[in-house]
């Protein structure tokens, strides 16, 4: 039923509105949306490429849609392993305007650490130092303390180097930013 009515709202929204309007973007967007819950990631996907180049193509500034839709594309990029898409999108939305020149790096996608079979029986810290690379991916881990269980670091490692950062900017160009972390565990018994 909703499926519908997005079809129905889109074909209106298509007949009626001028090039330029934000709807039939948002409608695009909730489509992609429906497809992602029915499973259909790549439908989904096309979906929203064709939906960012319209909007590049049509509006004269970048608007909060555009910036959504990018984001959704990293997630799906990253769910479907397609991490050259994902670094792409990634460096389009550190320069989506309204930016500065000098911006700092922003998270994009974050997985937690998967706990699968291991076992741990206090609260556990882990603070990481880390970079972020002008393509928005993380590397250069370095473990700065552990308070707690040394057996939960490397699952931690290993979800924070699937970590996706819009990258940092200085004078327009993407570079290389450090970057800290504090993740805490907390032991809940069964």
């Amino acid at each position: 039923m909703i499926e519908r009515y997005l079809d129905k709202a889109q074909a209106l929204a298509d007949a009626q509105l001028p090039d330029d309007a934000l709807l039939p973007f948002l409608i695009a967007y909730r489509q992609a949306d429906l497809l992602i819950a029915k499973g259909k990631r790549d439908e989904a996907i096309v979906m929203l490429e064709q939906s960012v180049a319209m909007i590049d193509a049509a509006l004269n500034f970048d608007s909060p849609l555009e910036q959504q839709m990018r984001i959704r594309l990293v997630k799906l990029y990253e769910h479907t392993d397609q991490p050259e898409k994902v670094t792409a999108q990634c460096v389009a939305l550190g320069k989506l305007v309204p930016r500065s020149d000098n911006i700092e790096q922003v998270p994009l996608y974050r997985i937690s650490p998967s706990l699968h079979n291991i076992y741990w029986s206090k609260n556990t810290s882990i603070h990481a130092q880390f970079d972020i690379t002008a393509q928005g991916t993380v590397s250069n881990i370095e473990i700065l303390n552990v308070d707690g269980s040394k057996r939960l670091v490397k699952p931690f490692v290993e979800a924070l180097k699937k970590w996706r950062y819009a990258p940092k900017f200085e004078d327009g160009v993407p570079v290389t930013a450090k970057s800290t972390i504090q993740m805490d565990f907390k032991f809940t018994k069964a």
